[in-house]
């Protein structure tokens, strides 16, 4: 026994440090049980990384028009690597995916509710070093009766929990990992009708797209959230709003987004602009020129973005958590940033915004005469690398 073991509260058995759950009962640690101070990995030879924190079965790549190469993702606090499943394996997924499709039919119950609710219990199959800082929710609580009488007995994705980085790379020529400080940002899509839920990752070296089955997208999300951006308990501060960012046509999704940028200070926040909030901000902006046009005035470019009493404005007081809830909302860290080219153009043109990031470029495109106000909100937070 380490000077440094903690024990779980309810079951009495060791707890693995940096873990937020038990491995046994399920039980959640407490922040103050938790070592004041890492405690070192013990490598049985130099240059062996820390285990992984997460652990995340049946995604699979496409490979030409009728084969998909099936994979794990394997999360490290450094990388992330996508572990191809070796031929000789190909049989104990098949039966764990076979397990999980009759489990789902049994209970009735969605792919997304089971991973959710599954993750990082020792109750169920998923037993990962990661879990959802708000795992306990109304509906955890309400199907943990269900989780009980789950049984997986095949989980052959475990056996990755305890291999270090070089063993999962050397397992399969094809396998290959993303170092975090190379990862511009990390999008995803859920469409249940087609299942085609994916995450698509941007990073120096090309776009990584992964599929996944049966609602591993969701813990996957939030999952790679955490590792591009940890330290989650640190209070974040927004510090501005920048809406209507209009996005051209991304590779991998079909159709643009109109975006509500949150500038905090950490990171940029796009935040999908729903239908119904679309029609609030068209019936306060007809407001706003109609009562221009009373006082014998039109409304000028860029003057409206400006207002304390804008319905986005409303976005300062949202929890960080609520601003990535949409499956399609993404970040951008701050510290992956390497300069941002903000172009005013002529009046009555949109004002263009040039994010540079590792691995290329990402476009937005603003409504005309706001960028002096953009300007505003993102010099603070990017200090000498707005060109304007």
């Amino acid at each position: 026994m380490t000077p440094d073991q903690i024990f779980c509260e309810d079951c009495g058995k060791p707890l693995t440090p940096g873990r937020m759950f038990c491995e046994d009962c399920g039980s959640p640690v407490r922040q103050e049980a938790l070592p004041k101070e890492p405690t070192p990995v013990v490598s049985a030879s130099p240059g062996i990384l820390p285990l992984p924190l997460a652990v995340m079965p049946f995604g699979h790549q496409d490979k030409g028009v009728f084969s998909t190469e099936n994979l794990t993702l394997v999360i490290y606090p450094d990388r992330i690597i996508l572990a191809f499943v070796p031929k000789a394996r190909e049989p104990e997924f098949d039966e764990a995916l076979i397990d999980v499709q009759t489990e789902l039919m049994k209970k009735h119950i969605e792919g997304k509710s089971f991973w959710q609710l599954a993750a990082g219990t020792g109750i169920a199959l998923f037993k990962l070093g990661w879990s959802p800082v708000d795992f306990y929710t109304a509906d955890a609580v309400k199907e943990q009766k269900i989780l009980h009488n789950i049984s997986i007995p095949n989980r052959p994705w475990e056996q990755y929990l305890c291999m270090p980085k070089d063993a999962v790379l050397a397992e399969d020529s094809r396998n290959r990992e993303i170092l975090r400080e190379h990862i511009a940002f990390i999008r995803g899509e859920s469409d249940p009708s087609t299942s085609t839920d994916q995450i698509l990752i941007y990073a120096l070296g090309g776009l990584s797209r992964i599929v996944f089955q049966y609602g591993i997208f969701f813990p996957a999300r939030k999952a790679l959230f955490s590792f591009l951006l940890p330290d989650p308990v640190t209070q974040e501060k927004v510090l501005g709003i920048i809406p209507f960012a209009d996005e051209p046509e991304v590779e991998g999704f079909g159709f643009q987004y109109t975006w509500i940028v949150v500038v905090t200070e950490k990171r940029l926040i796009f935040s999908m602009t729903e239908d119904e909030f679309a029609d609030e901000v068209d019936k306060w902006i007809k407001e706003k020129e109609k009562e221009a046009r009373n006082t014998g005035r039109e409304i000028q470019e860029g003057e409206l973005i400006r207002r304390s009493d804008a319905p986005w404005q409303r976005f300062m007081t949202r929890s960080i958590s609520s601003l990535l809830e949409n499956e399609v909302n993404f970040f951008i860290p701050l510290s992956t940033v390497q300069s941002v080219d903000l172009i005013p153009n002529n009046p009555g043109q949109a004002v263009e915004l040039c994010i540079h990031l590792p691995g290329g470029p990402y476009d937005l495109q603003f409504p005309a005469g706001s960028a002096g106000y953009i300007g505003s909100i993102l010099e603070p937070v990017l200090p000498g690398k707005l060109n304007e």
